[in-house]
C-alpha cells in the first residue's frame, strides 16, 4: 500500500464504491491517505472538518449536528447520487452516523454502508473530556500524545538539530522572517547572511514564532515585498 507514487493522495479505483471518510478528533483528511490506497472496494473521499487540515484557517466547530451539516453542504452531488458508503474514525464515527441521519431526514439517499472504526456506540458513559482543565486534559491524553505525536515530533528535532550547516553559501538571495515577539536573539537571526552570496534581506512582523498562520496575510505581504525587492535588484 505504497503512496509515495501518488503522492499521498488517494488512489482512485475505476467503478469503486465512493467513501466519504470523517477523521478522529484531531485529525485531519490527510492522515488517511495510506488507507486510501490499500482500500480495494472503495476510494475514499477524505473530509476534513472545519479548523482541521487544509481548512485550518476556518474557525472550529463544537457541534456534531454542526459538522455533519457542513459535510453535507460541501458533498452534498456526491451525497445526492446515492451509492456511497460513509466511514469514520472514533469521533468521525459519530459524525458519519449523524450525516447518515441528516440525509435520510432531508430525504437524499442513505449511505449503503457506514464503517465505524475505533468508536464507542453512541450513548455509552464517558467523562467528557472537553470540560477537564488543560492539564488534567493533557495528562488523560499522554499516553494518545506520546504513541502518535511525539514520535513525529522527535524525528523532526532529531533531523533538525543533528543536521550540519551547510559547507558553502548559495547562490539565491535569501530573505529572513522573523516575529517580533519571537525569542530570538538577534546574533543568530543574522548568522543567516553567511550562508548566501546573493545578499540578504531581514524582515520583522507582528506576531511570535507561528505568526505565518496567525497573521498569514501580514506574513505574505512581507515576504512579497521583501521577495520583490531582492530580485529586482539582482534584475538590474
Amino acid at each position: 500500500c505504497d503512496t509515495s507514487a501518488t503522492g499521498g493522495n488517494p488512489i482512485s479505483k475505476a467503478n469503486s464504491l465512493p467513501m466519504l471518510s470523517f477523521p478522529h478528533a484531531g485529525g485531519a483528511a490527510h492522515r488517511y491517505h495510506a488507507l486510501a490506497s490499500c482500500l480495494r472496494s472503495a476510494t475514499l473521499v477524505p473530509h476534513d472538518y472545519p479548523g482541521h487540515g487544509r481548512r485550518a484557517r476556518e474557525p472550529l466547530e463544537a457541534r456534531l449536528e454542526a459538522l455533519a451539516r457542513d459535510a453535507l453542504r460541501r458533498h452534498r452531488a456526491l451525497l445526492a447520487a446515492g451509492g456511497y458508503a460513509l466511514l469514520g474514525h472514533s469521533m468521525g464515527a459519530r459524525v458519519a452516523l449523524a450525516l447518515a441521519a441528516l440525509c435520510e431526514r432531508e430525504g437524499l439517499p442513505g449511505p449503503r454502508a457506514l464503517v465505524a472504526c475505533g468508536s464507542e456506540a453512541p450513548g455509552t458513559e464517558r467523562e467528557p473530556l472537553h470540560r477537564l482543565g488543560d492539564d488534567a486534559m493533557l495528562e488523560e491524553l499522554s499516553a494518545l500524545l506520546r504513541e502518535f505525536f511525539l514520535p513525529v515530533l522527535r524525528a523532526d528535532l532529531e533531523a533538525l538539530e543533528t543536521a550540519p550547516a551547510p559547507e558553502r553559501p548559495i547562490a539565491a538571495p535569501i530573505v529572513v522572517v522573523h516575529g517580533r515577539d519571537e525569542d530570538i536573539e538577534p546574533e543568530a537571526l543574522r548568522g543567516w547572511a553567511d550562508f548566501t552570496s546573493g545578499g540578504c534581506a531581514f524582515v520583522e512582523v507582528d506576531g511570535g514564532h507561528f505568526f505565518p498562520q496567525e497573521a498569514p496575510e501580514i506574513a505574505a505581504r512581507a515576504i512579497d515585498d521583501a521577495l520583490g525587492a531582492q530580485l529586482g535588484a539582482r534584475s538590474e
